[in-house]
């Protein structure tokens, strides 16, 4: 079994609020997104088996995921 790691951005703490379709495999544009309207944000990184990625999209490495799914690992505070 294939593996990918995942960002996500929020703006509110808490693994529960990294229940999204739309992830990235770039931690930089998880960064962005995370800061484009606050000086503060959350990054959060998970893994998740490649059978469970159901789009991907280069331009953005956006991923549409089973959210359910993603071992989520780690929530990491960025600022500008």
């Amino acid at each position: 079994t294939k593996f990918s790691n995942l960002s996500r951005c929020r703006r509110k703490i808490g693994f529960e609020k990294a229940k999204a379709l739309s992830w990235t495999t770039d931690f930089e544009i998880a960064k962005w997104f995370a800061l484009r309207f606050s000086k503060n944000g959350i990054v959060f990184k998970g893994i998740i088996e490649h059978s469970h990625i159901y789009s991907y999209f280069n331009r953005e490495k956006e991923c549409v995921v089973d959210y359910k799914t993603i071992n989520l690992i780690d929530q990491i505070f960025v600022s500008k």
